[in-house]
């Protein structure tokens, strides 16, 4: 009903997308994740940049990107988000950090472990000393920094 009524490409509705983009990659479904996604950052591109709603909707397909093993397709994506977060928000900001996070798994699953790894260490020391362990966001930074030794451990494994 809300997308008949305002259209795919309302800022209301690329929100709503997003977080069925985003529960869908908490559950683990690529499919859904990736259709929620794309439709939400195509829309996102008719608005302005700096409109929250664009980074929203490109963070979180990008997501969608990396479950379904695409993370190269990925890192872009995650790049003009941070670019987009960094122009509007304060450099300490948990959603920059979680973005940084979210750029150093792209880039340890596209290759970059050692690069990908000093991100996501630093993202993860900062959200823990701004946020406290126990924040959503801390648990999450530490689990990519953790998805991130894994790659490394598999990658050093003759």
């Amino acid at each position: 009903m809300k997308i008949s009524l305002l259209g795919e490409d309302h800022f209301s509705v690329i929100g709503t997308l997003s977080t069925m983009t985003w529960r869908s990659v908490q559950q683990g479904n690529a499919a859904s994740a990736l259709a929620y996604g794309a439709r939400a950052w195509i829309g996102a591109q008719k608005l302005s940049p700096e409109n929250p709603s664009v980074d929203y909707a490109a963070i979180t397909y990008a997501q969608a990107l990396m479950l379904a093993d695409r993370s190269r397709e990925a890192l872009p994506i995650v790049e003009a988000a941070l670019k987009m977060r960094k122009a509007r928000l304060s450099p300490d900001s948990a959603y920059v950090v979680n973005t940084e996070s979210v750029l150093a798994l792209a880039k340890a699953q596209s290759g970059d472990i050692v690069g990908g790894k000093a991100l996501a260490r630093s993202a993860y020391e900062r959200q823990l000393k701004k946020l406290g362990a126990k924040h959503q966001l801390t648990e999450i930074a530490k689990e990519r920094l953790e998805q991130i030794d894994t790659l490394k451990a598999r990658a050093t494994i003759p």
